[in-house]
């Protein structure tokens, strides 16, 4: 919907994070709704990350021996689902918490160095937040990371928040100048600090699919645990890294969209932590043994689940019901949760998020949803408006010159041409 130039938030009720709903708009603009193109770019996204964990790593010194194990580890556990390569949100999140890491690796190694480091962990854990509103958690973990192993004082904890939110103060600012900021909080901060999440797969299914590698980390941790030989430096390393994983696992359970990509914010510290595992194994032949029932494992776990052979693993609320939607390459008002009408449609008027716009279309009669209303018809009328709760009739009444440009046709509104 921005392809018609309509402002989001104010225009487009949608509760997407900001940067998400720009380089969607991007890609839409560069290279249409190609969906082999947009794979290809995630293809690249998810293998540049690997070669950047593995850098990370190496840079940092977490390892006596670099390497990029973890590299290739990584770029095995991404492919943990079909969807995995799919052009979403958590691609570009993860990149950015992954640099975010980094710093807080290199603010823990040197801890006297210049204040530009901390001012960019917190812009890019930011920036992150951005993409994926809950990846805000980090903030919280980031901050007893910081306090545990670096001891940071009140001028670097008010730096480092202060960094964090200058993305989102820069966003209030332009919406101060350019719009009405009162929007951008109604529709984008408090939908997501709300925990309703909208699960795409159920919690079965996502440990199902994280159970190979995640019996790994709990080798590593046993391994830890044992005392496996480390410099303190690398034991603030591994404990970094567990805390990572920890509320990984927690920005999955309060993401607002939970699908079977959202586990990608794990891959990262479970590479680490299979790393850690497979180095300290010390007769080579059962190490590599190790690797490729990893490999395998990860293949044929993603492979048998999308060929519905593992039934414990569901992935039927990822595809929508064509059979009831009757119609393609239409611009609907969709007044109910039933988003298998997007399916190769697009949205009309302001307000493709139903649960955000459900008061207005409920209680029309405020003076405030008749403006809105008349603006969102007028600006970007709907070619189709589906209306299974018969709400639309109060809403004609108030706005009588547009029921004028539509017929009923069951639970349809269909606009004729005058």
């Amino acid at each position: 919907m921005m392809e018609d130039d309509l402002f989001l938030y104010e225009e487009i009720w949608d509760s997407t994070p900001p940067l998400t709903s720009v380089v969607h708009w991007l890609s839409v603009e560069l290279l249409d709704r190609d969906l082999g193109i947009r794979r290809a770019i995630s293809l690249v996204i998810l293998f540049f990350q690997a070669a950047l964990f593995g850098f990370l790593l190496t840079n940092n010194r977490a390892f006596d021996q670099p390497g990029f194990l973890s590299s290739f580890i990584y770029a095995v556990l991404v492919f943990f689902s079909f969807d995995s390569v799919t052009y979403t949100r958590e691609i570009w999140a993860s990149l950015f918490l992954m640099l975010s890491i980094d710093r807080v690796l290199r603010q823990i190694q040197f801890r006297n160095q210049d204040d530009s480091n901390l001012t960019l962990l917190g812009i890019f854990l930011g920036m992150s937040s951005l993409f994926v509103f809950s990846y805000s958690i980090f903030y919280l973990a980031i901050l007893i990371i910081l306090i545990l192993n670096s001891r940071p004082d009140l001028r670097q904890f008010l730096l480092f928040t202060l960094a964090f939110l200058f993305p989102h103060l820069l966003l209030f600012g332009y919406y101060y100048i350019n719009g009405n900021p009162l929007y951008l909080w109604l529709n984008f901060y408090i939908p997501n600090f709300e925990f309703n999440s909208r699960s795409f797969m159920d919690g079965y299914s996502l440990l199902l699919l994280a159970a190979l590698p995640l019996t790994y980390a709990i080798f590593s941790l046993i391994v830890a645990l044992r005392n496996a030989r480390m410099t303190k430096y690398q034991s603030q390393i591994f404990q970094i890294m567990v805390f990572w994983l920890l509320f990984g696992v927690l920005e999955v359970w309060i993401a607002r969209q939970r699908t079977a990509q959202s586990l990608i914010v794990c891959a990262a510290p479970l590479a680490y932590l299979i790393n850690f595992y497979l180095i300290r194994i010390r007769r080579q032949r059962i190490a590599n043994a190790m690797i490729w029932i990893l490999l395998i494992g990860i293949v044929s776990i993603a492979s048998l689940s999308i060929s519905n052979k593992i039934s414990g693993i569901n992935y039927s609320l990822n595809f929508p019901d064509k059979k009831e939607i009757p119609f393609t390459n239409k611009k609907l008002l969709l007044l109910s949760n039933n988003l298998a009408y997007f399916y190769q449609n697009q949205a009309g008027g302001f307000f493709p998020e139903w649960s955000l716009s459900s008061e207005i279309f409920k209680d029309p009669s405020y003076y405030e949803h008749v403006e809105l209303l008349h603006k969102a018809f007028r600006r970007n009328p709907p070619e189709i408006i589906v209306d299974p709760d018969g709400l639309m009739p109060v809403v004609f009444y108030f706005l009588p010159e547009q029921s004028n440009y539509y017929h009923k046709n069951g639970d349809y509104y269909i606009r004729q041409i005058k």
